[in-house]
């Protein structure tokens, strides 16, 4: 999965950082206690994470990431350590647009931490047109 090989791809680039990557499956039901944990464990460097859309928790209680990503990069934010390196988030929610996404880690992170915010459009390739076809969104907020 994509956010799984970026992670690889930074923990390269930034060996001796403590990077928090989460993936669709760390928000499944029955895996949120062990990431809610992992999180607990201590303040990390860079954040990526790739929520999904929506989910239903046990109680069948609904999750939609449009209603809760201001809330979602807050918690993140303050796991962060004092000197954070990034924060990349991508999502595949219709109703979330790069610039919305963008704003949110501008208001919240580089508010906190200084740093930069860039936003766009993931996109799958046409090879007949060389396009790309919008599919979903990332941002990412980076130290400077």
């Amino acid at each position: 999965h994509l956010t799984e090989q970026w992670g690889a791809e930074f923990l390269q680039l930034y060996p001796g950082a403590n990077i928090l990557v989460a993936t669709k499956k760390d928000f499944e039901p029955a895996n949120r206690k062990k990431f809610c944990a992992r999180i607990a464990m201590g303040n990390y460097d860079a954040i990526i994470i790739d929520p999904p859309s929506y989910g239903r928790g046990l109680g069948g209680e609904i999750w939609k990431l449009e209603d809760c990503i201001y809330d979602l990069v807050q918690l993140c934010a303050g796991v962060l350590t004092e000197q954070p390196l990034f924060f990349l988030i991508n999502s595949y929610t219709t109703g979330l647009s790069p610039s919305v996404m963008g704003y949110i880690l501008g208001s919240v992170v580089r508010k906190r931490f200084g740093g930069t915010v860039t936003f766009d459009e993931i996109g799958l390739p046409v090879a007949q047109s060389g396009l790309a076809l919008p599919c979903g969104s990332t941002a990412i907020w980076q130290a400077e």
